[in-house]
């Protein structure tokens, strides 16, 4: 079983919730395991016409100390496997003015060698629901509640008439 939170969260929300991961004494990794510091995540994707002003780093994972972190054989992060949290960033299209989403996602259940299910373990649950709840309580929900605004993003969306998209074709709306 997995499940993700979809949201629209620019530097400045990034930076807010990435706080709230440093509180919890957790740690961001790219898919090497390479560990990352905030510094390194200072600006968003950002296209212009067909290519990125920025170098990306699209996705890191956050874990625990007290997370099992598995490696396949060419040194990649097993993130079924392993205790981590998928973070994925939002990426601003400048040439038509949209904003793709991003989400934070986790599975907490996966098939051993044998086809049994084996569980991750209880606090990597409470721990995703804690994010899950941050998110909630600090961003603005859409009509649905399945997409969440950050108040960076909700600027660009209300004052620069910037369109949140959940696809390449599907627009999110905020009131």
């Amino acid at each position: 079983m997995s499940r993700e939170i979809k949201f629209f969260m620019l530097y400045s929300d990034e930076s807010k919730f990435l706080e709230v991961t440093q509180q919890f004494g957790d740690a961001l990794v790219d898919v090497k395991l390479h560990p990352l510091s905030f510094t390194e995540l200072e600006k968003p994707m950002i296209y212009t016409g067909e290519r990125l002003e920025v170098p990306p780093l699209p996705q890191f994972f956050i874990h625990s100390p007290k997370s099992r972190l598995i490696t396949s054989s060419n040194g990649f992060l097993d993130q079924i496997c392993s205790d981590v949290i998928e973070y994925s960033r939002c990426s601003i299209f400048k040439n038509t003015h949209t904003v793709r989403s991003g989400r934070i996602w986790a599975k907490f259940s996966y098939y051993g060698e044998n086809g049994e299910t084996i569980k991750k373990p209880t606090w990597f649950s409470e721990r995703y629901t804690a994010y899950r709840k941050w998110i909630t309580k600090n961003l603005i929900p859409d009509s649905s509640h399945t997409f969440y605004i950050g108040e960076e993003a909700y600027t660009l969306y209300k004052e620069k008439g910037y369109k949140m998209m959940a696809s390449p074709k599907v627009e999110v709306t905020f009131s």
